[in-house]
């Protein structure tokens, strides 16, 4: 009896720890332009949120233009209770800040939970196509990079 015990609490440790680690990936959304980036640091309980859009920038009509990503501005918080806790702030679109809880649905869904100067909810699906974050050393990422044609 003993031996049932110890394992079903070492199994559900272990399923636990794994479960942070579904979030790690590309995700996608029908509700926002954006693409989302999560990855784990080297410290295991550390992960870094890239959530950006890539636009065209034409300078003139003549101009082929150049792509340029745009980063929301998101900070890891913790990890609790099976979630992603971050901070997003965008002091340059009239102060716009929110706390975002990532809760996962299925290996393939999240739940975005948004709370502050705007609530909302949006669920991320994870994508298979991860070429566009590819480009991208997302622990290195200040400000927004210029990517030509």
């Amino acid at each position: 009896m003993k031996n049932l015990i110890l394992s079903i609490i070492i199994a559900s440790l272990l399923n636990s720890s794994s479960r942070y680690t579904n979030f790690e990936g590309t995700w996608k959304s029908y509700s926002t332009k954006y693409t989302l980036v999560i990855s784990k640091s080297e410290n295991q309980n550390k992960y870094k949120m890239v959530n950006y859009k890539i636009i065209k920038i034409k300078r003139c009509s003549e101009d082929g233009g150049y792509f340029e990503a745009i980063y929301s501005p998101e900070e890891f918080v913790k990890v609790e209770n099976g979630n992603l806790y971050s901070y997003v702030s965008w002091d340059d679109f009239g102060s716009f800040h929110c706390d975002v809880v990532y809760e996962m649905i299925n290996e393939n869904k999240i739940k975005a939970t948004f709370s502050g100067d705007r609530n909302l909810v949006i669920f991320y699906y994870r994508s298979d196509d991860e070429s566009d974050c590819s480009l991208m050393d997302l622990y290195h990422i200040q400000e927004s990079i210029n990517i030509c044609q």
